[in-house]
């Protein structure tokens, strides 16, 4: 339906439609979701061309659609705040005992309901301002409240007073408390995470100084939002862009993690072990840095779309994979049991292939993005007691070439790393003549450093890298061009 254009803003920040149209981006393909009373009724106008959304209301609609024209309303299609709707092609009208079992269920994928107060614990205030009225009752938005997958709150930041509506603690009557997902404003869209509310995106126009002076809570900042703080002004090479890192909680994920933070990306650490992800979270926010951390298996074909689509959701794009979750077992061929062999294979080369596919996905849709898989020297040249580690780099190699072939005529590179030894705490343990003999092997006659591999990974990654496609790049300091021979260090 074609509705007029809103007159010019003579303030900063989102109309009433270009708000709603920000948050109706948030909702993937096929998702049913709940549209409360006033504001978020709008919503239903906005939802983007290539996708379907099946809106519904507590009353019994499933598939509302927006406001009718003029003239076209029909009295007996209504939503829950008996205002005049339409029915999009294959609506159902179901009992209300029916509609609140989707509720109860956990069938929405979101809730969008009004506000009059969010508290920065996730407390919900959206019936009644003491001293007034208010709606008659908390009706169904408890039951949203606590049965919908999120809750995505549409308001003004401020009361006609401008008072603040994001608030320390709620003082009016609470509909439901520590339920708060995302608070979308004529503002910022501002995240609900660990007790802060978290500044994901500011509106055109709004300053950080005119944010906060309309807050009544303390503001977080992080991903770009974050970065602005710094003094540094230059250019960066990943500003606003998605940086998603596979085996974020090793020591070269801490390494990738923290050079794309620092060239303006949002970065989200990815470890099986929530608790390594958040230890490279915290050493970032040390240096200054920004960082989300998730726990991921890499094997979880359900659990990676599911990871993936929620960034996405959240932040509307993925940019970069940096796919660097990987095992290492030692063993000979002949004595290797079959299951270590078949573990080393799912974790380095499948676990590869899920997660480069599942970001593609996204990157194909929006016609760019660039994934950077970390093989290895060891995937080119025999290793003994490591028949397993080098297979699965082997086959990182050419899965890596494939991908090229197959998504690079779609906007999307894929190239691979492949390192040599690199210093890190998996290698440690190599000290005396062991590591003597290793640095022979190398030319440079020394290890790698995580940030030298790091800088490679964002150079393809970048722009810079726009012709590079399907490339194994072998960074080992001259180790497979002297091959097995030990160099003669002169004295």
């Amino acid at each position: 339906m074609s509705t007029p254009n809103p007159p010019p803003r003579t303030a900063p920040g989102w109309s009433d439609d270009e708000l709603a149209r920000r948050v109706a981006l948030e909702f993937p393909d096929g998702a049913c979701v709940n549209l409360g009373i006033g504001l978020p009724t709008l919503v239903a106008r906005h939802v983007p061309a290539d996708r379907e959304v099946l809106f519904h209301s507590e009353n019994g609609l499933v598939g509302m659609g927006p406001e009718p024209a003029a003239g076209q309303e029909d009295p007996d299609i209504v939503n829950a705040g008996k205002k005049p709707v339409t029915l999009v092609r294959g609506a159902a009208i179901v009992h209300q005992a029916d509609s609140f079992s989707l509720i109860r269920g956990g069938r929405l994928y979101a809730t969008v309901l009004g506000g009059l107060q969010v508290a920065e614990n996730g407390d919900l205030a959206n019936w009644k301002v003491p001293g007034t009225p208010g709606v008659g009752g908390v009706g169904g938005a408890m039951d949203l409240a606590a049965g919908a997958q999120r809750v995505l709150v549409m308001m003004r930041h401020t009361d006609k007073t401008g008072a603040p509506k994001l608030v320390s603690r709620c003082s009016f009557p609470l509909t439901a408390t520590r339920c708060v997902t995302t608070v979308y404003t004529d503002l910022a869209v501002i995240d609900l995470r660990d007790g802060r509310f978290v500044v994901r995106e500011r509106a055109p126009g709004v300053t950080r100084e005119q944010l906060e002076a309309a807050t009544g809570a303390g503001l977080t900042y992080e991903g770009h939002e974050h970065d602005d703080r710094r003094k540094d002004s230059r250019v960066k090479r990943f500003e606003r862009q998605v940086v998603l890192v596979t085996g974020g909680g090793g020591g070269m994920g801490l390494a990738f993690c923290s050079a794309f933070a620092r060239e303006g990306a949002h970065v989200v650490a990815l470890d099986n072990s929530l608790g390594a992800a958040q230890a490279t979270r915290d050493a970032m926010a040390r240096a200054d840095l920004a960082c989300e951390a998730m726990a991921l298996d890499v094997t979880d074909e359900a659990g990676v779309r599911s990871a993936f689509d929620d960034v996405a959701r959240r932040h509307g794009r993925i940019d970069v994979l940096v796919n660097g979750a990987g095992i290492r077992p030692v063993g000979e061929a002949l004595d290797q049991p079959l299951a270590a062999f078949e573990a080393c294979l799912r974790v380095n080369t499948t676990g590869v292939f899920v997660c480069a596919r599942e970001a593609a996905r996204h990157m194909l849709a929006a016609g760019r993005g660039a994934i950077v898989n970390i093989a290895s020297v060891n995937g080119m040249r025999a290793v003994t007691g490591m028949a397993a580690y080098c297979a699965s780099k082997a086959a990182v190699i050419s899965l890596t070439q494939t991908m090229a072939c197959e998504w690079g005529p779609r906007g999307v590179r894929v190239n691979a790393i492949l390192p040599a030894q690199v210093e890190t705490p998996m290698i440690a343990e190599q000290v005396g003549a062991e590591r003597r003999r290793r640095e022979e092997r190398i030319p440079l006659g020394r290890y790698g450093k995580p940030a030298e591999i790091a800088e490679a990974a964002m150079f393809l990654a970048s722009d810079a890298a726009s012709f590079v496609n399907g490339h194994p790049m072998a960074l080992d300091g001259g180790y497979l061009a002297l091959g097995f021979r030990p160099q003669v260090v002169p004295q």
